[in-house]
């Protein structure tokens, strides 16, 4: 992991997290990528908000999810209607 994030410049306690399965996006993809020899990432990166509400979303319970959708679709179409 030290040469990775030598190579990629990524902190390496940011690569601990994505290793471990607790952060799934990282602005570093691209430099990970290139350092690994592998092909460039697919499509875009997620904003790190878009990332911060996945991850709340991810460790609800699947009420809480199914709750959380059900807010959220509501609140979209109180926007369309303005």
């Amino acid at each position: 992991m030290n040469w990775l994030a030598g190579e990629s410049g990524c902190p390496r306690s940011l690569l601990s997290e994505i290793m471990a399965g607790e952060r799934h996006q990282t602005t570093y993809l691209p430099e990970i990528h290139a350092a690994l020899s592998w092909p460039e990432p697919m499509g875009p990166l997620l904003s790190k908000d878009d990332e911060e509400l996945l991850k709340l979303a991810h460790d609800l319970t699947d009420e809480q999810r199914a709750r959380l959708h059900e807010r959220a679709l509501s609140m979209q179409e109180q926007t369309k209607k303005r």
